[in-house]
């Protein structure tokens, strides 16, 4: 939840621009922060199949990370459990 709360708050800190004449508020992203994307088939190790962009989303997001460290497979089935629970 603390990667989630992040992706919202550099989502939320964006700047807000306005159009005087016309009175139009508008803002430019990049789309949808990567953490928000996450799923839980990326903490597998399999490379076969993955598409150009669910692999973008993996390497960019805090799924990254969490690759990273030396989790425990009850660890991994834990963080898939939780990305399926957020998911839904």
């Amino acid at each position: 939840m603390i990667m989630v709360d992040k992706a919202g708050s550099d989502m939320d800190n964006q700047e807000v621009l306005t159009d005087d004449s016309s009175q139009t508020i508008y803002m430019f992203n990049d789309g949808i922060a990567v953490d928000f994307l996450a799923d839980e088939t990326y903490m597998d190790e399999n490379e076969h199949g993955i598409s150009a962009e669910n692999k973008f989303i993996r390497d960019r997001s805090f799924i990254h990370c969490l690759k990273g460290l030396s989790l425990s497979e009850t660890q991994k089935a834990e963080i898939k459990q939780d990305l399926r629970v957020y998911k839904a």
